[in-house]
C-alpha cells in the first residue's frame, strides 16, 4: 500500500469517502465538509516535496504545528510586527513556538530586523529555550515584571494562562500592540480572578492558510511552507530525542504527563500500537 501524511485520529483504522486531488486525496464525507480543508486532504508521501523518509517521525511531531507557525510569522511579518521591536512568545519550549521563533530568527537574519525575541517558560525548560539558539532572552513567568513597558510589544500566547495574560496585560497596557492567542497549553490556568483588560485576537490558522493559497495559488503556498520546513526540519533534528511509546497503557500515562505539563521539551513521543 501507500502512505500518506495527513491528521488522522488516534486507532489501527480508518475509513473515509475519498476523492482524488492534486497530490492524493480529501476526504468527501458530508458530516467533515464545515472543517477547514487542511483537515480533510492527505498526501501521498512518494509526491509531497517536503517529505524524507528519515524524518518521518519528526515530520509527525512537528509539521503539523509548523504551518501554524509558518502563518503566525507571515502575518507578524505582513503588519510589519505592529511597529514593535518586542516579540514575546509564552510557552516558548513548545513545538510549535520553537517553530515559530527559528523562523523569526531566520527572517531576522536575512533582512537585518530590529526585533528582540523574547521566550517565556516555566523555571525548569529555561535551559532548553536558551540552548535552542533563536530567542534574544529567555524569561521564567515569575520576572514577567522584568520587561520594558516603555516598548512596544507583540505578544504571541500558546500557553493561555489567564494570570500570565493579565501581568502582560496590565503591565505593557498600550505598549501590548497585539495579543494574538494561539494555544490553550495550560489549560488548567485558563482561568482567574481578575477579568482581563483586553481580549487579544484569536488566530485561527486555516483562514490564514486558505487567504494565502488564493494570494499565491496553492502550488505557491506550498512551495513557501516546504521551503521553510526543510530549513526548520534540519535545525531541530539534532535538538531533539525520539523516544518510542508503544501499547494503550503507556499512552495513557504519556497523554496524563502531558495534560499535566510534565513532559521534556528536548523528547519527541512516538506513539505504536504495539502490533
Amino acid at each position: 500500500g501507500h502512505r500518506y501524511y495527513g491528521y488522522y485520529p488516534m486507532g489501527t483504522h480508518l475509513i473515509v469517502t475519498a476523492k482524488p486531488a492534486g497530490n492524493g486525496f480529501a476526504d468527501v464525507a458530508e458530516h467533515r465538509q464545515e472543517l477547514s480543508p487542511i483537515y480533510n486532504f492527505y498526501t501521498h508521501t512518494e509526491r509531497d516535496p517536503a517529505y524524507v523518509a528519515e524524518m518521518e517521525e519528526l515530520i509527525s511531531l512537528y509539521r503539523p504545528l509548523f504551518i501554524t507557525s509558518f502563518l503566525i510569522e507571515d502575518y507578524l511579518a505582513e503588519q510589519n510586527f505592529n511597529g514593535a521591536t518586542e516579540l514575546v512568545l509564552t510557552g516558548a519550549s513548545s513545538k510549535t513556538a520553537q517553530a515559530l521563533a527559528f523562523l523569526v530568527a531566520q527572517r531576522k537574519k536575512e533582512q537585518g530586523l530590529n526585533i528582540h525575541l523574547i521566550g517565556l517558560t516555566s523555571a525548569r525548560n529555561v535551559e532548553f529555550v536558551q540552548q535552542l539558539g533563536w530567542y534574544d532572552n529567555t524569561v521564567p513567568y515569575d520576572q514577567i515584571s522584568g520587561l520594558d513597558p516603555s516598548k512596544k510589544h507583540v505578544v504571541v500566547d500558546f500557553s493561555g494562562n489567564h494570570n500570565t495574560q493579565y501581568e502582560l496585560q496590565t503591565l505593557l497596557k498600550e505598549n501590548l500592540v497585539y495579543n494574538c492567542l494561539v494555544g490553550l497549553a495550560d489549560w488548567q490556568n485558563m482561568r482567574g480572578e481578575k477579568p482581563l483588560p483586553a481580549k487579544g485576537e484569536f488566530f485561527f490558522a486555516p483562514t490564514r492558510a486558505q487567504n494565502r493559497q488564493k494570494a499565491w495559488g496553492p502550488a505557491g503556498f506550498q512551495q513557501r511552507v516546504e521551503e521553510a520546513w526543510r530549513k526548520f526540519g534540519a535545525a531541530i533534528q539534532p535538538k531533539i530525542t525520539l523516544t518510542e511509546v508503544v501499547g494503550v497503557e503507556n499512552l495513557a500515562a504519556l497523554y496524563l504527563d502531558m495534560v499535566e505539563g510534565n513532559v521534556n521539551p528536548r523528547q519527541g513521543n512516538m506513539v505504536r500500537w504495539g502490533m
